[in-house]
């Protein structure tokens, strides 16, 4: 019953994300957004929204209207995975441009490099799954471009 209700609610999920995308895409369109590569060794983490097209995606969102892209990294972190981690550990690696199956908006990206792999607090509303991959290993499949971009800008 319980992996019923949970299919059930991604199915709600992405119904819903298809009917409101266009002005979903209304709102990102041209916002400044932030997305944090968070990893630990060689293993990067990655996130599926409760409303999304079911891709991967690095944690991050957008920023409230005065808020500094690295006060949004940090906020959406704790929001999405429940991190509390301090300014001091985001490195700030550019900003990028993204155009993601229509959805156009530029990002700041910063890089988080943690020792040991925290113990997660997926906020359920908006969080599906986090999973953990190595950089080795084939790329999560589908992911979003901004993926490719951080995998790409990984410093060695």
């Amino acid at each position: 019953m319980r992996q019923l209700a949970r299919q059930s609610w991604i199915v709600i999920g992405r119904l819903a994300y298809f009917i409101t995308q266009p002005g979903i895409k209304l709102v990102v369109h041209g916002s400044q957004r932030t997305r944090v590569l968070v990893v630990c060794d060689d293993d990067y983490l990655v996130v599926k929204h409760w409303l999304g097209n079911n891709n991967w995606m690095l944690p991050g969102g957008g920023c409230h209207k005065n808020e500094a892209p690295l006060d949004a990294a940090q906020r959406e972190l704790h929001e999405e995975l429940g991190l509390d981690l301090g300014n001091e550990v985001f490195e700030h690696q550019g900003q990028y441009d993204c155009n993601d199956g229509g959805f156009r908006f530029s990002f700041d990206l910063y890089l988080v490099r943690l020792s040991e792999r925290p113990q997660l607090q997926l906020q359920r509303i908006e969080i599906l799954n986090a999973q953990w991959f190595s950089r080795t290993a084939v790329l999560p499949d589908p992911a979003s471009p901004e993926v490719f971009q951080a995998l790409a800008n990984w410093p060695q």
